[in-house]
Order: C-alpha cells, then sequence, then structure tokens
C-alpha cells in the first residue's frame, strides 16, 4: 500500500489513442493477486492530448468522487498514472483535468496545479 508495482500487459494493435488504452487498462485494476487498485472503479478516460512532451488527461467525476482518499491514496493514485503514460516515448509529463477542467489536487494533498514528472522512486524493485 505504499509502493507501486510496475505490470506488463500485451495490449493488441487497435485503433485508438495508445494512450487511452492503456489508462483503461490501468483502471481496470491489477492482474496479479494481492495487489490492490490505484484508481477507483468506474472512472472514465475523457480525452488525452499531447503538445511538447505534456499529455494532458481528462478523467471523469468519478476519479475524485470515488477515491478512497488519504495522501498515500492520492499519490499512488496520480504516479501510477504519470509513470504509466511517461513510459510513452513521446509522453514527459502529465496535466490533469477533470470533465475538462484543470485542478490544484485530486483529493487535497498534492499539487496538480502543474504538470507532474515521473517518479520511479515509487516503484517496488
Amino acid at each position: 500500500g505504499e509502493k507501486l508495482v510496475k505490470e506488463e500487459r500485451s495490449i493488441e494493435a487497435a485503433e485508438g489513442d495508445i494512450s487511452v488504452i492503456i489508462l483503461e487498462e490501468l483502471i481496470k485494476g491489477p492482474l496479479a493477486p494481492g495487489l490492490n487498485r490505484t484508481v477507483p472503479a468506474g472512472v472514465k478516460v475523457l480525452g488525452v492530448s499531447v503538445n511538447n512532451g505534456i499529455a494532458a488527461v481528462d478523467f471523469s467525476e468519478e476519479i475524485r468522487t470515488r477515491h478512497w482518499g488519504g495522501s498515500t491514496g492520492e499519490i499512488l493514485t496520480v504516479y501510477s498514472i504519470v509513470n504509466t503514460l511517461t513510459e510513452l516515448p513521446e509522453i514527459e509529463q502529465v496535466r490533469f483535468l477533470i470533465e475538462g477542467e484543470e485542478i490544484e489536487t485530486l483529493t487535497g494533498h498534492l499539487d496538480l496545479s502543474q504538470p507532474v514528472y515521473p517518479d520511479e522512486g515509487l516503484i517496488k524493485n
């Protein structure tokens, strides 16, 4: 409950935005037993746009209303998203939006007013 665990998944070639597809896989939750989800069930990815290495990700309100809270929970949610998206070569940072609106925080613990860089130190070895 304090670190992220990498999970690799095979994604078949499909039409659509790969960044949206991998976020939808993250939202499905972990495949390995004993791991907990980092993004609440029911969250929808409304869109992803990338400009100059910054991905702007628009989530449905459920990312906030269904979130379990706590500073560690918020950190793991945010960095699971950021670390996942920055695996794509064109993405270096992530900006968070909810229902098209920029946000300052998800649940009150982490500043999301600026784009977020990945943090590999949160990944369990």
